[in-house]
């Protein structure tokens, strides 16, 4: 048995804990269900077992199939079991055998239940017999307070155009900051719902009949006590309930709050940023020099263009041609200074950038040119990169590693007899895999066992943050980066991106 370690483990334990001694006791027949990998019965309660007229010794810990295979026919079974595997909630209608012989269509409604430290969610199936006058595919209030007032997911029900809510479990209660709300439309209860569109949503799942699914959907009201604005954010669905005539008569709500999820998410993210920030600026602390170099050329440019066409102007005879080649060379030379300092400026931009799809050679051959001046002079920077390879991502970031890697290429291979570093692109299956290999001596073995690991640099001018943050880039854009190869004849470093293959030009 797992003993629940951590507070978090400690609450889903303890919710499940009360909800399977709520189940226990229900006049609902209940059945838990462990994930659908396996569909084992967990338990079977009272009703469930008075319902089938089997025994609990029979059923717990055998195969949902093989348990009800006395109860319905293959084909129901095959349903369920198709049902369970979707871990969505679910209402189905069935034919099942009673434990005095006869045949009753039931109603199976599916509730995912959500546990701590546990990939797959188990099932609880209830089962519920058609009755005049009520839906076929609903449990009533009172079953319905009975089986789902401690979940850990949230469930509200409302009838009816205006939404009037009929039952709304404490999960629920919770995550929209009310304590009452049965009675009371959902635009009585929650004015803020109004405002934020969540009415016109259940308005229009009311009168189409099609589920609304949100995902990450943000949800504020105003606190009572602090009368602070709260957030939350959850999953959820919106279902119709229809009567026996199949006339909607009002609708189901199931969710989860993933608030503490989606906030992890926005604090790595922030991270990810600052740290990609510091990186980039340490970079371009290493390349102040190079930044100078590169612009001492096309400036110089101008001023001796620049100056040759005022002594033209200064002759009678001066070919117009000529001074008009001039002043197009000063224009491109201009052109060239800008394109330098933009390029430079993106680089330690710290916005965030939405992706989009760019080519890859173009992108490589502006890292190697920002690289080259920062090289030795006997650095070789080759590339072998095909037209029309495209990839969509953020194109800065997917620069900054090619120059982190490049540059380590440079690094590695300083002060030797042959120093190259190449780069390369090909198209892998669904993906397009970069490659940057040198002519340096390999790296140690305990180098490589943490290479992408931050630690402090050894370099004076460094971080120790370029492979970390390569990677940190790479696998946020859904790819991986490695090393490929290290020997005593130079390394080369890998990594890959999703693909998509533009027009070749």
């Amino acid at each position: 048995m797992n003993i629940p370690t951590s507070n978090t483990q400690r609450e889903h334990a303890d919710v499940a804990g009360r909800f399977i001694m709520g189940a226990q006791s229900s006049p609902v027949p209940m059945l838990l269900i462990d994930g659908p990998a396996c569909n084992t019965i967990l338990m079977a309660n009272s009703s469930f077992l008075r319902m089938s007229g089997l025994d609990s010794a029979q059923i717990v810990g055998t195969p949902l199939a093989s348990a009800l295979a006395g109860m319905m026919d293959a084909k129901n079974i095959a349903y369920m079991t198709k049902r369970l595997a979707l871990n969505q909630p679910a209402t189905w209608e069935l034919d099942s055998i009673c434990a005095d012989g006869s045949m009753i269509p039931v109603c199976v409604f599916d509730f995912p239940l959500f546990t701590a430290g546990s990939p797959e969610p188990q099932h609880i199936l209830s089962f519920h017999e058609p009755r005049k006058a009520a839906s076929p595919s609903t449990p009533t209030v009172a079953e319905m307070r009975s089986l789902y007032a401690h979940t850990p997911g949230f469930i509200a029900m409302s009838e009816g155009a205006d939404h009037r809510v009929i039952f709304a479990n404490e999960s629920y209660k919770q995550y929209v900051g009310k304590s009452e709300l049965e009675g009371l439309t959902v635009a009585e209860a929650m004015p803020e719902a109004v405002e934020q569109g969540f009415v016109s949503l259940l308005d229009n799942v009311f009168k189409t009949g099609i589920p609304f699914h949100g995902k990450g959907v943000p949800y504020e009201f105003h606190d009572t006590e602090s009368g602070e604005v709260i957030r939350h954010y959850s999953d959820f669905v919106y279902a119709p309930v229809r009567d026996a005539d199949a006339k909607i008569v009002g609708l189901f709500c199931e969710g989860y709050d993933v608030t503490k999820q989606k906030e992890a998410e926005a604090s790595v993210t922030t991270l990810q940023t600052r740290v990609a920030h510091a990186s980039r600026v340490n970079a371009m602390g290493t390349m102040a020099t190079t930044m100078a170099h590169e612009l001492n050329q096309p400036l110089t440019a101008i001023l001796n263009y620049a100056t040759g066409a005022l002594r033209l102007l200064d002759r009678p005879d001066t070919d117009t041609d000529i001074i008009k080649q001039a002043i197009l060379s000063i224009q491109e030379s201009g052109e060239r200074a800008a394109s330098i300092i933009r390029t430079l400026r993106d680089l330690t931009d710290r916005r965030a950038r939405a992706h989009a799809e760019f080519q890859l050679k173009p992108v490589i051959a502006e890292a190697l040119n920002l690289v080259r001046n920062s090289c030795s002079v006997d650095t070789q920077l080759h590339a072998d990169i095909a037209s029309g390879l495209a990839v969509t991502a953020d194109r800065v970031q997917i620069q900054q590693v090619i120059i982190n890697l490049v540059r380590n290429g440079c690094d590695a291979t300083s002060g030797l007899k042959e120093q190259k570093v190449t780069v390369a692109a090909e198209v892998t299956g669904n993906e397009v895999v970069v490659s940057v290999r040198d002519t340096g001596p390999g790296l140690a073995a305990e180098s490589a066992q943490d290479i992408f690991t931050w630690v402090d640099s050894s370099k004076e001018s460094g971080m120790g943050l370029g492979l970390s943050i390569c990677r940190t880039i790479i696998e946020t854009h859904g790819g991986r980066i490695w090393l490929e190869d290290s020997s005593t004849s130079g390394s080369e470093f890998r990594f890959s991106l999703p693909h998509n293959l533009a027009e070749l030009s």
